[in-house]
C-alpha cells in the first residue's frame, strides 16, 4: 500500500524566448510515498487541484465519485496545462478505480493532441503514451481525507 498526500507548489513566471512566458501558478501536487509526483514526470504540467479555481469536480473524479472526462476514455486527468488545464493542451491521466477500502491509480499516461488528414479534413485526436509510473494503491479513508478540502 502506498502513502498519499498533497503538497502546495508555487511556480514563478518563466520568461521564454521571443517575448513569450509561462504564467506563475500555484497548485497542489500529489505526494506518493514521500515523493512529489511532479518530480517523476517528463513535463512541467500543473496539478488539477488549486485554491484559485474550483477543484471540486476534479476532486470528485479523483475519489472515483463521478466519471472523468469522456474524451479520456475511462481515464481521469491528474495534471494539465499550467495555463488553462484543458486536456487539449496536454497533461497526465490515470485510470482511477475504487475497490472497497482502497483506491488504485494505474495506466498513468501522458496525453497530447495528434492531427491527421482524413480526406480533405484535419482530424484532431488525443494520443496517449504510457509512463513508467505505478500502479499505486492507497487506503481510501486516508486518500479521501487528503482531498477533503476540495470536496466542498
Amino acid at each position: 500500500m502506498n502513502a498519499f498526500g498533497l503538497s502546495p507548489i508555487s511556480v514563478p513566471r518563466e520568461e521564454l524566448p521571443g517575448g513569450l512566458y509561462r504564467s506563475a501558478r500555484s497548485f497542489y501536487d500529489y505526494v506518493i510515498d514521500a515523493v512529489e509526483m511532479r518530480s517523476m514526470l517528463p513535463s512541467a504540467d500543473s496539478g488539477v487541484l488549486g485554491d484559485r479555481w474550483d477543484s471540486t469536480t476534479f476532486a470528485r473524479q479523483l475519489i472515483a465519485d463521478v466519471a472523468g472526462d469522456s474524451r479520456l476514455g475511462g481515464r481521469t486527468q491528474i495534471y494539465g496545462c499550467g495555463e488553462c488545464l484543458d486536456i487539449y493542451c496536454g497533461g497526465i491521466a490515470a485510470v482511477i478505480v475504487r475497490r472497497g477500502d482502497r483506491i488504485e491509480w494505474s495506466r498513468i499516461e501522458r496525453f497530447d493532441m495528434q492531427y491527421r488528414d482524413a480526406g480533405e479534413h484535419v482530424v484532431a485526436e488525443l494520443a496517449f503514451t504510457t509512463l513508467a509510473l505505478g500502479p499505486y494503491e492507497f487506503d481510501f479513508d486516508e486518500y479521501r481525507m487528503s482531498l477533503a478540502r476540495f470536496l466542498g
